[in-house]
């Protein structure tokens, strides 16, 4: 998948998997290498989110037409979820995802 045109995707740390959502709703999938690999390019976006979160982050979600990203986390009593939209957004995620966005997540060549 060619990420320039990457609309949105779902980092899930629990299960070690990505999904990757294409500008043409096209999906594709990352696990094993490739996890590791988006999971290294996400660590600054991984480190702000658990900055804010009381326990371990279990996932993040981002989507870059409605400028919002979701993430849930473990904590007790129960699982919470972080919510950073609008301007926040603009300010605080987009440049940490701009990497993400355009680097190729591809099957291997």
């Amino acid at each position: 998948m060619s990420s320039p045109g990457l609309r949105s995707f779902k980092l899930r740390h629990v299960d070690r998997h990505v999904r990757l959502v294409a500008a043409d709703g096209s999906a594709s999938d990352l696990f094993d290498d490739r996890y590791e690999a988006f999971a290294r390019a996400a660590a600054d976006l991984t480190a702000l989110v658990a900055a804010g979160c009381p326990g371990t982050v279990r996932a993040i979600s981002v989507d870059f037409e409605r400028r919002v990203l979701l993430a849930t986390f473990d904590a007790e009593p129960r699982p919470g979820v972080v919510r950073i939209d609008g301007d926040a957004f603009d300010r605080d995620i987009h440049s940490l995802c701009r990497a993400l966005r355009n680097a190729s997540w591809g099957p291997p060549a």
